[in-house]
């Protein structure tokens, strides 16, 4: 037999369900979508100013007190949320499990502005911007000025080139850490299943000490 304390599921690709290991969706999707939404919005950096999460609808598939799940037989991860992200500077993001059912679009992110609306995912760029490029195409050099070097055709070989010029990569750790710190942020508010201010320039809550103590496990 298994040994004890064994519980299916807790393993393998399983082990993002549970907050105890990973971060549900959150760190799952929200690696790719949350990423790419606060890189086109300038949002990657410490001095962007606190950032507002609201978990609009949250439901888990255990109980939750304080924070903690109240059983330990299941997967314990949010399946079902909507949460309203504020930067600063007014931009709000939406962060849903369900784009179709929540906000009326397939999985991927929509950009909504006073010009018009577009969509990215893992398989199409469609919208006004993608449309007007007809008329108004990208300049040849268009990775050089938005990167400053070309755009790799490969990000593993990307990633082995930069280790041979010490160039930073376009897809790098600290932007990544910042994006997935509000990942992790965002997990925290739908634990609490209340609103919470997230100051990205030290990774922490604003005033409220029972947030903070989620940040980091205490350590045997």
């Amino acid at each position: 037999g298994w040994g004890a304390g064994f519980r299916f599921g807790r393993g393998h690709r399983y082990y993002r369900w549970w907050y105890e290991y990973s971060g549900g969706k959150l760190t799952d999707w929200g690696a790719h979508h949350v990423d790419i939404a606060m890189w086109s919005l300038d949002k990657l950096g410490a001095d962007i100013g606190n950032i507002s999460i609201d978990p609009l609808m949250v439901e888990h598939p255990v109980p939750f007190k304080d924070g903690m799940p109240q059983e330990d037989d299941k997967f314990n991860a949010a399946t079902k949320f909507n949460v309203r992200v504020t930067f600063a500077d007014g931009i709000e993001m939406f962060v849903t499990d369900s784009a179709e059912k929540t906000l009326g679009f397939e999985n991927g992110i929509m950009f909504e502005g006073s010009k018009g609306r577009f969509l990215v995912n893992r398989g199409k760029l469609v919208g006004k911007p993608v449309e007007l490029l007809k008329e108004n195409p990208l300049p040849e050099d268009w990775a050089s000025q938005l990167y400053g070097q070309a755009a790799p055709k490969s990000h593993m070989q990307h990633f082995a080139d930069c280790i041979k010029t010490r160039k930073t990569p376009i897809s790098d750790a600290q932007s990544h850490h910042r994006m997935l710190a509000v990942c992790h942020a965002i997990n925290i508010a739908m634990r609490l299943n209340r609103k919470l201010t997230f100051d990205p320039s030290t990774d922490t809550f604003v005033g409220d000490e029972q947030a903070n103590s989620f940040l980091a496990r205490e350590q045997r």
